[in-house]
């Protein structure tokens, strides 16, 4: 289904007067109505002649039938303009033109919404898959708290056993870290670098180039991470590596 360009014009050109209407003088007494907007229609499909390519039509979006409020009055007397829902409310039978809304699904087991899937929906790298998505913006969110240097934070993103490699334990690896945390530094992923592998146990390991310092000796590595589901972000670091100076 096609909305005629002409309708489409009256219908911004509505909204643009509606706003500017009630900035003008319309902020304490009410909205006026705006029928054009409210009574705009649906055109027939198009007709495409013998011969020709039909047009891509996968992203048209019905208009709803039924009435539609073009405008209410805000909190503060303000007009505000109302386009019409194209989707039934949430838990609502689907209303007549109108499909429902697809509900987003859980991210490596964590429900959207829940302490775990702080940031899980993001899709920092286009392409990418749901998981290597959820990973980057774990990496992503670490790497923001390492360069605000909120140590305490920072500990939440790591199993209670992480004790890299020249420490003896979980305790002697966090004394160093809070001496390291009190020199000003940042760090980034370079997330078009990030390569997630998923383990035989369910774990996962991600590969990515991750760049840190201070100006003017910032430094680049190639760094390893092992990942394993849990902690309040959905994952928690078991392992971390440096493969490569670069």
């Amino acid at each position: 289904m096609i909305v005629a360009g002409r309708k489409l014009l009256l219908t911004a050109i509505a909204l643009s007067a509606g706003l500017s209407a009630c900035s003008i003088g319309g902020g304490s007494g009410g909205c006026k109505d705006n029928p054009r907007y409210q009574t705009t229609e649906v055109e027939a499909p198009l007709k495409v002649p013998s011969g020709l390519q039909v047009p891509e039509s996968g992203g048209e979006l019905p208009l709803p039938t039924g009435p539609r409020s073009a405008v209410s009055a805000g909190p503060g007397g303000e007009c505000l303009e109302n386009p019409p829902r194209f989707f039934a409310a949430s838990g609502s039978p689907a209303e007549e033109g109108l499909p429902l809304a697809r509900e987003a699904e859980p991210i490596g087991g964590v429900s959207p919404g829940s302490p775990g899937a702080a940031g899980s929906n993001q899709v920092l790298i286009s392409g990418a898959s749901v998981l290597t998505n959820e990973v980057a913006s774990f990496l992503n969110n670490w790497a923001n708290v390492w360069s605000d240097r909120n140590l305490e934070e920072y500990f939440t993103y790591y199993a209670s056993d992480f004790a890299p490699a020249g420490y003896s334990s979980h305790g002697e690896w966090q004394e160093t870290q809070r001496e390291r945390f009190a020199i000003q530094a940042t760090t980034e992923i370079v997330l078009d670098s990030l390569e997630v592998e998923t383990l035989p146990s369910g774990d996962a390991k991600a590969k990515f180039v991750q760049r840190f310092g201070a100006a003017p000796n910032y430094r680049s590595v190639l760094k390893e991470m092992g990942l394993t589901s849990g902690g309040p972000r959905g994952w928690l670091i078991t392992s971390e590596r440096i493969l490569d100076v670069l």
